[in-house]
Formats: C-alpha cells, sequence, structure tokens
C-alpha cells in the first residue's frame, strides 16, 4: 500500500538535487508526512554535535527617511533583518534586530561577539547597536 500511495504522489513531491544539498528519498518524505499526519508529532532529526540553529529572516518595514537602498531587497520590499540562534533546548542565545535589509545572513553574523566565561561556558553578546529608526 505504501508504494502504491508514493507512486501516486512522485510527480508532486520530488524535488531534484542542487549543488548545496541532495534532495531527499521521496520514501522518506512520505513516510515523513505520513508519521506527522497519524501522530501530529513532528520528526525529530538527532543530529548529532549539534548546539542549536541560527537562522535570519526578513521583516517587513517602512523604510527609514534617507536612507537610500540600504534598506531594499532583492524581494522588491524594504526589509530588516532578525537574526536568532537558539540551543537545543529552544532556548535564545542571541537575537539581533535591526540590520538593514541589504545585509546578509554572514554579515549580521560576523558582528556578533561571543564572550567565554572563566568557567568555560560561552555568552553571546549583543551585536553593535543599531540605531532605531524615527517613528512616523
Amino acid at each position: 500500500m505504501f508504494n502504491e500511495l508514493l507512486q501516486k504522489v512522485r510527480s508532486r513531491i520530488q524535488k531534484q538535487d542542487t549543488f548545496f544539498r541532495k534532495a531527499l528519498e521521496l520514501a522518506l518524505k512520505l513516510a515523513i508526512t505520513l508519521w506527522f499526519l497519524a501522530t501530529g508529532d513532528s520528526y525529530t532529526w538527532n543530529f548529532h554535535h549539534t548546539v542549536g540553529a541560527l537562522d535570519g529572516k526578513l521583516v517587513a518595514i517602512r523604510c527609514p527617511p534617507k536612507s537610500g537602498s540600504k534598506y531594499y531587497s532583492y524581494k522588491g520590499f524594504h526589509p530588516s533583518v532578525l537574526m536568532a540562534l537558539v540551543d537545543v533546548d529552544y532556548k535564545f542565545l542571541y537575537v539581533d534586530m535591526g540590520a538593514p535589509g541589504c545585509s546578509s545572513e554572514e554579515g549580521v553574523y560576523s558582528e556578533c561577539l561571543v564572550n567565554v566565561t572563566e568557567g568555560g561556558t560561552r555568552e553571546w553578546l549583543c551585536c553593535t547597536a543599531r540605531p532605531r529608526a524615527p517613528s512616523q
């Protein structure tokens, strides 16, 4: 029955490999989807030695006055970059909001400071303070 269902949805769930990543096998994609539909639980990937996740999102804003193309994105709107780092327990270790929309995630991340305390733990310090756009 699984193979019959896979044949029926194959063309809709198939993706192609790219230079950056290899596409998931169709049977695995279908199995994960069926697992979620049957249990309501998300599939946990369990990446060993992973300490957390880092991601950035573009948040639409009103263009600050006299900012030129600094806050313009190739996606056709004026965004600010929201960057966050969480640990394996979903605890936020670092959040940065306010970088211009033309900034890359790598550029925002490269401004982060890490402080190693005497006990050997790491603290993520705030990036350079970003000026707030004047309210209009």
